[in-house]
């Protein structure tokens, strides 16, 4: 059971509908209960591996660095440095 071999035939356009089922084996209505359990025990289940789980502290630090917000804090000690003194709190 090995599809990759029917991908280098031609493009999957050009085949008609009937073609591309019997390739497969599939029909109109999908895979019957065995073929289902024949691909199961070939490839696996249809999942995701999981992923490392990130956490808060991650999610802000990552906020934190990022370029922007240093060019903000500069803008803010600008805008104090040069005497702009209308809301400067507003940037810390």
């Amino acid at each position: 059971m090995n599809l990759q071999n029917t991908l280098d035939k031609k493009h999957w356009h050009a085949y008609d509908k009937e073609e591309i089922y019997g390739e497969l084996k599939t029909s109109d209505i999908g895979l019957n209960q065995e073929e289902v359990n024949k691909r199961i025990q070939f490839y696996g289940e249809n999942k995701l591996p999981q992923g490392r789980r990130i956490t808060l502290l991650q999610i802000i630090l990552h906020q934190l660095l990022n370029p922007l917000i240093f060019i903000l804090i500069a803008a803010a000690v600008a805008s104090v440095a040069i005497g702009e003194e209308k809301m400067p709190y507003l940037f810390f």
